[in-house]
Formats: C-alpha cells, sequence, structure tokens
C-alpha cells in the first residue's frame, strides 16, 4: 500500500532528523514553533491528531501525527509527533494500522 503519490515517498527517520534538526532538534520549543502550521519554516505541521486502529480519534489540534518510512520491528513504524501540550518534536513507535498524516518527499 502506497502513502504517497508516484514518483513521491515517506522521508525516513534519517530526513526527518535533519529537518527537525535544522529547527532545534527533537524536544525543542523552537523546532515546534518553527515546524508548525504559521511558524515560517518550509515544512507547516497541522495539529491533525490521528485514527487510532479501533477507530477511535485522538490528538485533534493537540497533537500532529507523521508517518517515517523506518520500521520500528513487528507491527509499528517510527512517526514524528507534533505536541503542542509540551511544544515540542517528538519520534515515537507507532503501531502501522493507525492513520497519520504523511509528508511526502520527490524520489
Amino acid at each position: 500500500r502506497r502513502s504517497c503519490p508516484n514518483g513521491w515517498r515517506l522521508p525516513d527517520k534519517k530526513e526527518w532528523d535533519a529537518l527537525v534538526g535544522s529547527q532545534g532538534g527533537y524536544e525543542s520549543n523552537k523546532s515546534f514553533q518553527a515546524l508548525q502550521y504559521g511558524g515560517g519554516a518550509f515544512f507547516q505541521a497541522q495539529l491533525s491528531g490521528m485514527q487510532l486502529p479501533k477507530g477511535e480519534f485522538s490528538g485533534l489540534y493537540e497533537e500532529g501525527y507523521f508517518w517515517t518510512s523506518t520500521p520500528s520491528g513487528g507491527r509499528s513504524a517510527m512517526a514524528v509527533v507534533f505536541d503542542k501540550k509540551t511544544k515540542s518534536v517528538k519520534i515515537v513507535p507507532v503501531d502501522r494500522r493507525a492513520k497519520l498524516s504523511c509528508r511526502c518527499v520527490k524520489e
């Protein structure tokens, strides 16, 4: 199953590390501010939450979840999380059955 259109792909963890690192790094208020919608960086995350595997929604307007192409063992893959409560960006494993936002990069 493809998450991005032909000619595009999900970035891996290293590519997300470079983007977040260029704005202050993970767990940084600076990167959270710069990379969210209206923050002035070339990437503007929306805090659109996620849909959990059983169908319920979580985190709307509070968190933004974005897939990476990096597996995290079993049914999980790494995801980048923009967390309004802590004003930080994190990377965490998430069940692949969840529905998250996708950032696609040109191949």
